[in-house]
């Protein structure tokens, strides 16, 4: 199990804990994989899902190169567009505020 150090008294501590053991700091642990290559979404942190997040937000125009008779269940591109646009921007806005209250 991994250590992390208090910024303030500088005593070890175990990732696992929020505050330091020894002075009630809050402790700076990132929550999930932020380094290297992970192929699970639900295992990167809110960083690197933001970043995702925002490069797959980029591929929906592409949604509109799809020809209206390939849509399932009769949708076309009215309907399908823009609720892939509202959920992916309110994804984005979550990990963005998740990302920065973990980093406060």
């Amino acid at each position: 199990m991994g250590k992390v150090k208090c910024p303030s008294c500088q005593s070890e501590n175990r990732k696992t804990k929020r505050n330091c053991i020894e002075c009630g700091q809050r402790l700076h642990v990132p929550r999930g994989l932020d380094d290297g290559i992970c192929f699970s979404y639900w295992k990167l942190s809110y960083r690197r899902k933001f970043y995702r997040n925002l490069l797959i937000l980029n591929i929906y125009p592409l949604i509109l190169l799809i020809p209206n008779h390939w849509m399932p269940f009769n949708l076309n591109h009215n309907v399908v567009f823009p609720i892939l646009l509202v959920w992916g921007v309110t994804e984005l806005v979550y990990t963005y505020t998740r990302w920065k209250d973990l980093e406060a």
